[in-house]
């Protein structure tokens, strides 16, 4: 409010165009913005329009189940809009059998509202919540997100305009999947978790998918396992973006990834799949690959299947993450001689000293070849989580063999838990170093 010289007050929340009050209140839970109709006269009725219904975090127990079905029943009757943009539900708790009936009107009237987003979170104690039929037919949704749902298909899915799918429960049967890609023509992208052990093996076929992200979860690992042995196969000719991570799979089949160039895999440090033999399987894919970010297991691989190979089969990539410990001089060396490529190369210390198995001295190689495999780089990141004398050693020796590069940035991903003695000894390192080498742009910085 201002205050006007006659003691009269101006109310500026209300001179808001009502565009402008929309926009920020649907970026609220519902409970919130049902609360704004306190502030002003003028929003009583404003809120019954909103495109945005959230429903997030809520807890349902026997207490509350009752009163929380009505708050959001109420809502729905009391608008007005005449279509929704985004409807969100995170429930967790006790669903009781009344939640049940009552979702089906919620999602029903949203259906009939033609949602283009929508987000359900049913974290249910006492199993899995199935969806109901009719939103397999609802064709005005373009972002869907499933989280701890129920997936049974009695027919066809008709997702006409579905873009974006994300997926993340225990157990998804392989004719599901199946069956949900055929019924989205159109979609981009396609974000799956589920548990491992729930795995046999599975096809990803789609023309139109542009992102894929497979994720396999291991909440405890056993050693036979049905999940080791399962299979992978991908046929998506139209695919750019590949993300594989969690456990390792038996075996990985790429019938046709032609238009990939961006890639990670992600695997989880187990002991139970031969080392290399998972990369290996991807060697025909990597020779278009551009961007590629590997797990500090992946690295590992990297070691074993070094010089096995009489070309290289990452030679069309130019910018490389990786997750390991610091390696040392010839080791580099080693890398780039797997990546001659390489423009850009981000390392990320990892977090703990640990591997699952022993891989010895990875990427060994002789550094009398240095400056001619460093040619090409320009761009040097390194993220650390502790101090270590030996990160600068490493720093050092690319500002002194690699003559073409620009910038390197340092970064601090420990956070908090680094300790600001440590961060005051590396800016100082840091600073004489720059005075070292001007003409490379030395960036340090916190996350």
């Amino acid at each position: 409010m201002k205050k006007l010289k006659s003691g009269q007050t101006v109310d500026r929340l209300s001179e808001l165009p009502d565009a402008l009050i929309l926009k920020i209140i649907s970026s609220l839970d519902m409970r919130d913005v049902v609360g704004t109709t306190l502030l002003s006269k003028r929003w009583n009725n404003l809120w019954t329009t909103i495109p945005c219904l959230c429903y997030v975090n809520y807890d349902i127990s026997h207490d509350n189940e009752e009163e929380i079905r009505n708050f959001i029943s109420q809502a729905l009757l009391l608008w007005k809009g005449s279509r929704i943009q985004k409807f969100k539900i995170h429930f967790c708790g006790d669903i009781y059998e009344s939640f049940y009936r009552d979702m089906n009107w919620w999602l029903g009237f949203v259906t009939e509202k033609k949602v283009e987003e929508l987000y359900l979170c049913l974290v249910c104690d006492d199993g899995l919540i199935n969806l109901p039929h009719f939103l397999y037919e609802c064709s005005s949704i373009r972002k869907l997100s499933l989280v701890e749902c129920g997936l049974h298909i009695c027919g066809d899915v008709h997702w006409d305009q579905l873009k974006s799918l994300t997926i993340e429960c225990y157990s998804v049967p392989e004719d599901v999947i199946n069956r949900l890609l055929v019924g989205a023509p159109q979609l981009e992208i396609f974000e799956l978790s589920i548990n491992a052990s729930s795995i046999s093996s599975f096809t990803i076929r789609s023309r139109s998918l542009k992102k894929l992200s497979i994720k396999k979860n291991v909440y405890w690992i056993r050693e036979f396992d049905q999940s080791w042995d399962a299979m992978l196969t991908i046929w998506t000719p139209n695919l750019e973006t590949l993300v594989i991570s969690g456990a390792e799979y038996g075996k990985c089949l790429l019938m046709d990834v032609s238009s990939l160039t961006d890639m990670t895999l992600d695997f989880d440090d187990l002991w139970v799949m031969v080392p290399g033999e998972t990369l290996r399987q991807f060697l025909p894919t990597f020779q278009r690959v551009e961007k590629l970010t590997l797990s500090s297991r992946c690295f590992e691989m990297l070691g074993f299947m070094k010089g096995k190979y009489s070309f290289s089969p990452f030679s069309n990539v130019k910018l490389l993450r990786v997750t390991c410990d610091l390696i040392k001089s010839n080791q580099i060396v080693g890398l780039l001689e797997i990546f001659p490529q390489l423009k850009m190369l981000d390392i990320c210390q990892r977090r703990t000293i640990h591997s699952a198995m022993n891989p010895g001295e990875p990427f060994n190689s002789e550094v009398d070849t240095i400056k001619s495999l460093m040619m090409q780089l320009r761009i040097v990141e390194i993220g650390w989580y502790k101090y270590e004398k030996s990160i600068f050693e490493f720093i050092e020796f690319f500002l002194e063999h690699a003559t073409v590069i620009e910038k390197m940035l340092i970064q601090n991903r420990g956070g908090t838990n680094v300790e600001s003695d440590d961060m005051i000894l590396a800016a100082e390192k840091l600073l004489s170093l720059q005075k070292s080498f001007p003409t490379v742009e030395l960036i340090f910085c916190k996350k």
